[in-house]
C-alpha cells in the first residue's frame, strides 16, 4: 500500500477552458500544489472533484493507492479537508450544520438526536439553544 500519496490521473471538470491540460499529478506527504489561474478557469470545479463534491468529466484519483469512487466517499471525506472560497456553513441552521456529516454519509454512527446535539454544544461551551430549530431539519420551513 501507498503511504500518503495522492495520485492524480487526467482530471478534468469540464468547466477549465481550452487551454488547460487535465492534471496529472503525484503528491507525496508533505508536498503541496499550488493551483492557479485567472477567474473562471476551473480551479474551484477541479477542488470540488477532488473534495468528492462534484463528480470529475475525466480522469481518477487515487488516496493511499485506493482509487476514489462513490463508494469510498465517506472516508475520503474523513481524510482531507476542502476550504471553499466562500465561507459555508453547510446548512440554514445550527442543527443543519451538527448533522451535516450524517448527510454527506461520512459518519457511520446513528444520527444525533435533539437532545445529544444540545449535549454537544454545552460541551464545547456554546450556550445556542436548538428550541425552535429541530423541527427545520425535518424540513418544517421556520424563521430563525
Amino acid at each position: 500500500m501507498v503511504i500518503d500519496q495522492l495520485d492524480i490521473q487526467h482530471l478534468t471538470s469540464g468547466f477549465e477552458s481550452v487551454h488547460v491540460a487535465p492534471l496529472h499529478q503525484t503528491l507525496s506527504a508533505y508536498e503541496h500544489l499550488a493551483i492557479s489561474g485567472p477567474s473562471g478557469c476551473g480551479k474551484s470545479s477541479l477542488l470540488q472533484i477532488l473534495a468528492g463534491l462534484a463528480p470529475p468529466k475525466q480522469g481518477t484519483f487515487s488516496w493511499q493507492g485506493n482509487l476514489i469512487t462513490p463508494q469510498r466517499l465517506p472516508q475520503w471525506r474523513r481524510d482531507i479537508c476542502y476550504l471553499p472560497q466562500q465561507p459555508v456553513m453547510g446548512g440554514e441552521t445550527v442543527s443543519q450544520v451538527l448533522l451535516l456529516p450524517w448527510r454527506l454519509n461520512a459518519m457511520q454512527s446513528a444520527i444525533p438526536n435533539e437532545a445529544e446535539c444540545q449535549e454537544a454544544l454545552e460541551q464545547l461551551s456554546l450556550h445556542h439553544s436548538l428550541i425552535n430549530l429541530w423541527p427545520h431539519y425535518r424540513g418544517v420551513k421556520s424563521n430563525v
